[in-house]
């Protein structure tokens, strides 16, 4: 009983790696136009409600142009559709997908479809969708900052100094 907050602190800390480990993956993933889908879901939104936007946005995504960039943003939408029907409801930290077609060799008709799911380390606050040629990467990337800070002040007959500690970072704040 004694080792479960460590073991639990053990597999928060793996679980902090693979989402930064995806993150830095996903930061390298860019389309051509706006074809890469973010989507983050509250626990406190219905699936059916989710559902129902994404399928008013494949309506409003008939009047894109570009042929191509429209196939591949339909494509993106039902592979989110797709992915919400394997859940019944919203996990407790909320959902988190990301789906899109990834250009192979930066060449146009090249796209490879790609769909990411993560569960967020804190609760996802508000609902989000968001299409762009990059991935919206930022609320996850908050997420996952360290909340925890603790300062060090040294102080010597010459001089002194102070820095804060966030994590493994130290920073300097000032010397005198």
């Amino acid at each position: 009983m004694i080792m479960a907050p460590v073991e639990h602190k053990k597999s928060e800390d793996l679980k902090v790696f693979k989402i930064k480990k995806l993150l830095d993956k996903l930061k390298s993933k860019k389309g051509f136009h706006t074809e890469l889908i973010s989507l983050y879901i509250p626990h406190d939104r219905k699936l059916s409600d989710v559902t129902n936007y994404l399928k008013n946005e494949v309506s409003e995504s008939q009047n894109i142009k570009s042929k191509l960039t429209r196939k591949n943003v339909l494509d993106g939408i039902s592979t989110l559709i797709g992915m919400l029907k394997n859940y019944k409801e919203v996990p407790e930290n909320g959902l988190v997908m990301f789906a899109g077609a990834i250009p192979q060799n930066n060449t146009p008709g090249t796209e490879k479809m790609e769909r990411y799911i993560v569960d967020p380390p804190e609760k996802a606050k508000t609902f989000r969708y968001h299409c762009a040629s990059e991935f919206l990467l930022w609320p996850l990337e908050d997420m996952l900052k360290s909340k925890e800070t603790y300062g060090l002040l040294v102080i010597g007959r010459k001089e002194s100094a102070c820095r804060n500690c966030e994590r493994f970072y130290l920073r300097d704040s000032w010397k005198a």
